[in-house]
């Protein structure tokens, strides 16, 4: 993918990981990993991570990255389900996916 079709706005593009507040997070402190895939109009399109190791073995939900992604732990990407997030939500650029990983999550969430 070329570099000026990866960029979404001024501080993130497609392929990053992030810490996002997602939906789900009660206190205004809480936030998990997230891979962004792309842009749907004003939205991120991301999917959630965790580093919750009873993931283990689920590769029909998740895609397990040990490394180089900007994680200091082995994290667990759901394909399940893709969230749209404003922008405004992530809380922190960690680091990019590497490129093979990040079109296996993209390809295995087209459609979603």
């Amino acid at each position: 993918m070329h570099e000026e079709n990866k960029k979404l706005g001024t501080t993130t593009r497609a392929g990053q990981v992030v810490w996002i507040r997602f939906q789900w997070d009660q206190k205004p402190w809480e936030s998990h990993p997230g891979l962004i895939l792309g842009r749907e109009g004003d939205y991120l399109r991301v999917v959630s991570g965790t580093s919750q190791e009873w993931h283990e073995g689920d590769e029909d939900d998740f895609v397990k990255v040990e490394d180089g992604c900007g994680l200091t732990k082995p994290t667990w990407f759901q394909v399940t389900e893709v969230y749209l997030i404003p922008e405004s939500r992530v809380r922190k650029v960690v680091g990019d996916m590497p490129d093979g990983l990040h079109e296996e999550i993209r390809d295995r969430t087209e459609g979603l």
